[in-house]
């Protein structure tokens, strides 16, 4: 839904976006999904429920509950910060595991109880750290000219977003900067070709890629990251102590996600053609330098790079704390 312009999803997204509207859309969907989740939930018997996605939480309680079993629903909330009614809805979940004090906070004033909320962080892929301060090193290890600044822009695993109008628009400043641009175009083959097309435009020797798995190693190599405002990117840039320039958002459930870049110092909002060309003007002019550090710095203490683990203990715990006992 996404990848059509105009995309219907941000209309979809709000109009469900209610406590009672959510109720009604569950109870339409549960005739769809309801047999074979319970025969699911009667093959495997689990100790424990855990539920990332935002649709299955009232399921999941219904058939727990119908099933017998004893097991606790556990929900990992993967939004950052603005929280689709459907992750909380009739606090179905047992325990609430969520990725920063503002998320922690929306699910409290939708009655959950705090001591069933825990703020461990929003979990992302082990490897994400920061690099040399002058992140030389880094750049030589992919090939990169260590001696010139690099942008890396992202447009999310799918490869969404309106990148190549906003690239063609602020090209002049990138080649008045030199800038070493490596742009990420995710899955979508087609906004690779699109990119790769506009050739020297977009800088000299711009790199040009599809999706890769080595996204940290380039985090780690850049000095400043032109992305959206996705929660796994921004956590994943906090790690490696990268400072971003948030130049799209989707509508809904990212909008949230500006602000916390914004409060915390790490990043820029820039969400027109000629607020990015100010912003790569000024981080990447000489009066910048400090700037950039001292959001690297930022980007640090807001980082939590262990939080994936932290779940993961937290689930052991819980599942140890609820065994039975054998005699």
């Amino acid at each position: 839904m996404l990848k059509v312009q105009p995309s219907p999803y941000p209309a979809i997204y709000h109009l469900t976006n209610g406590r009672t509207r959510f109720r009604v859309i569950a109870e339409l969907g549960k005739p769809f999904i309801r047999r074979n989740f319970r025969r699911m939930l009667s093959e495997l018997r689990p100790d424990l429920v855990v539920s990332v996605h935002p649709l299955l939480n009232v399921y999941a309680r219904q058939l727990i509950d119908a099933s017998g079993l004893h097991a606790p629903l556990v929900t990992v909330i993967t939004d950052l910060v603005t929280i689709h009614h459907s992750w909380t809805a009739a606090g179905a979940a047992d325990q609430y595991v969520v990725g920063s004090p503002e998320a922690r906070g929306v699910c409290a004033d939708r009655g959950i109880p705090l001591s069933r909320i825990h703020d461990l962080g929003l979990p992302i892929r082990f490897g994400f750290e920061p690099g040399n301060a002058q992140r030389g090193p880094a750049k030589r290890a992919l090939d990169l000219d260590p001696s010139r600044q690099t942008l890396l822009v992202m447009a999310g695993g799918e490869g969404g977003g309106r990148v190549p109008k906003l690239l063609h628009d602020v090209a002049p400043v990138i080649r008045d900067l030199d800038l070493q641009v490596v742009a990420i175009a995710g899955k979508n083959s087609g906004l690779r070709r699109k990119l790769s097309s506009m050739g020297e435009m977009i800088g000299r020797d711009a790199r040009i890629l599809g999706f890769v798995e080595n996204i940290a190693e380039y985090m780690r190599a850049a000095d400043v990251l032109l992305t959206k405002a996705g929660p796994g990117t921004i956590a994943e840039a906090a790690a490696s102590g990268l400072p971003v320039i948030l130049c799209d958002y989707i509508s809904g459930q990212e909008a949230g996600n500006l602000d916390y870049v914004k409060s915390r110092r790490s990043g820029v909002v820039a969400l027109e053609s000629d607020a990015v060309a100010a912003a790569l003007r000024r981080l990447f002019g000489v009066a910048g330098m400090g700037e950039l550090d001292r959001m690297r710095e930022r980007a640090l203490m807001s980082a939590r790079p262990d939080a994936a683990r932290l779940i993961a203990r937290f689930l052991l715990d819980l599942l140890e704390s609820t065994a039975p006992v054998l005699a």
